[in-house]
């Protein structure tokens, strides 16, 4: 194990603010509690857009709810995004926004870290996603893409969302891990699902055969998995993610213990496939749903002219970046951002105690009206320079999150997304086996409910 000690900057102890504000100090924000014990967690649960909406028309853009055992106050507007994803006075905790659900399952990660902590790891880790780094991560992804681009079932309904999930995590794998999955492949995935649906288990106890039992067993095997390959990495030469994170150091020499790259590599590779997986999904769903958009990114394949783009030519694919971009404002892959206050302020106006739970609806800030033209229609020109409806607020477009923690690994999302939409358009057009349906699950992130059946065609 690595000992390395060196001058660092040690996480906040927040036992004092754990159990979070009370409803008492929340009354004068309007709102209701739901059902008793449970709150609003069934309705969250079952249409989370649905439920916000209709507490939108209710109660505005500022409104506190009881869901997942907790108050909170949800804000809809971009201005308070602005205010608590710039955090200029640190006053909003990610660590305690998001310990509630994902602390057990993915402990240490960057996500769960804050201020002067979170800015040591995050310089840390930022090695492993400069751009060099993305364009080889590009190059390696190309053998896996090749294969699975000719095994794509044609002429037959399908359920898109579990295949690619299941590309993403093998993309993962040599990526960040620099070893396919081999024999633990199925293993593997099934952790990363079980550790996924821990984090809005409604029974919130390890009750054995429960979600949050299986998944705390899931995080104990994968952390097995990776702290056995640590060792051979340290002294290693690997070009992948994992190997880099053994390796890196910080200016006075001091590298991460074993343990952190563990709790960074967890939380990573559910980031890397969970998050795109669900952002593809939906872009494919939309092109599906527009066969003009879908013929136009075609088109834009073929000019590319090359079979194995590399990271410059994926740049070039203007188009579905507009595709992308719109498909993650319509159903942004964290509908929702959680922060807790460490100390009593205003947000939009509104007074908020210490130790609250604040949550930002990204959903609802993405279709805002007043920012975005018919905010329902899946209309990727809104992006382009003609119109740029996202620079009308700085915050009313936020997929990535904003301020310290922006999502460090957006450039590469993008990419990856781009370059599995480039095989999919080169060799195949799809068509929706189940158009009529609507029915979308929000958490833990958001898809139809059927899997996106899909049809394929050789294009």
């Amino acid at each position: 194990m690595n000992d390395a000690t060196t001058a660092r900057p040690r996480a906040t102890p927040y036992a004092a603010h754990l159990l979070g504000a009370p409803a008492a100090d929340l009354g004068h924000i309007p709102g209701r509690a739901g059902w008793p014990v449970v709150g609003s967690t069934l309705e969250y649960f079952a249409d989370q857009e649905a439920w916000s909406y209709a507490q939108h028309r209710r109660y505005g853009r500022v409104w506190r709810s009881h869901v997942l055992f907790h108050w909170g106050v949800v804000f809809q507007g971009a201005d308070a995004a602005e205010t608590i994803l710039l955090d200029r006075d640190k006053n909003f905790s990610s660590h305690l926004g998001w310990s509630q659900n994902l602390g057990a399952f993915f402990s240490g990660g960057l996500m769960l870290r804050d201020f002067d902590d979170h800015r040591f790891h995050r310089r840390l880790l930022q090695a492993a996603f400069r751009r060099a780094a993305v364009e080889g991560y590009v190059a390696q992804m190309h053998p896996t893409l090749v294969d699975a681009a000719a095994r794509w079932p044609v002429g037959r309904a399908h359920r898109f969302y579990p295949r690619v999930k299941r590309l993403l995590l093998d993309l993962a794998a040599t990526v960040f891990l620099g070893v396919p999955l081999g024999a633990e492949s199925d293993r593997v995935r099934e952790a990363f699902t079980a550790l996924t649906l821990g984090t809005v288990a409604v029974v919130p106890y390890a009750v054995p055969g429960l979600a949050r039992w299986k998944a705390l067993r899931s995080r104990e095997y994968l952390q097995g998995y990776l702290r056995g390959l640590i060792p051979a990495r340290r002294g290693g030469a690997g070009a992948d993610m994992f190997s880099q994170l053994c390796r890196e150091t910080d200016e006075e020499g001091g590298a991460l213990t074993d343990d952190e790259v563990v709790d960074h590599m967890i939380f990573l590779l559910m980031a890397a496939h969970d998050t795109t997986t669900s952002g593809l999904t939906t872009l494919v769903e939309c092109l599906g749903r527009h066969p003009e958009w879908q013929e136009r990114l075609r088109e834009e394949v073929r000019a590319l002219g090359t079979e194995r783009p590399e990271a410059s030519d994926l740049d070039r694919m203007a188009l579905a970046d507009l595709c992308w971009r719109e498909a993650l404002r319509l159903y942004p892959p964290v509908p929702t951002m959680p922060r807790r206050t460490l100390r009593a302020c205003e947000i939009d106006g509104v007074a908020v105690p210490a130790n609250a739970a604040v949550w930002l609806d990204f959903s609802f800030i993405h279709r805002d009206p007043a920012h975005w033209t018919r905010p329902e229609v899946f209309d990727p020109e809104r992006f382009g320079e003609g119109r740029a409806e996202h620079k009308r607020h700085r915050f009313c477009w936020v997929p990535f999150g904003g301020g310290a923690h922006t999502c460090i690994g957006a450039q590469f999302a993008t990419l990856q997304a781009k370059l599995v939409l480039f095989h999919l358009l080169r060799g195949y057009g799809w068509t929706l086996a189940d158009a009529g349906s609507t029915r979308r699950q929000m958490v833990p992130f958001p898809k139809l409910r059927n899997d996106l059946p899909l049809v394929f065609a050789r294009a």
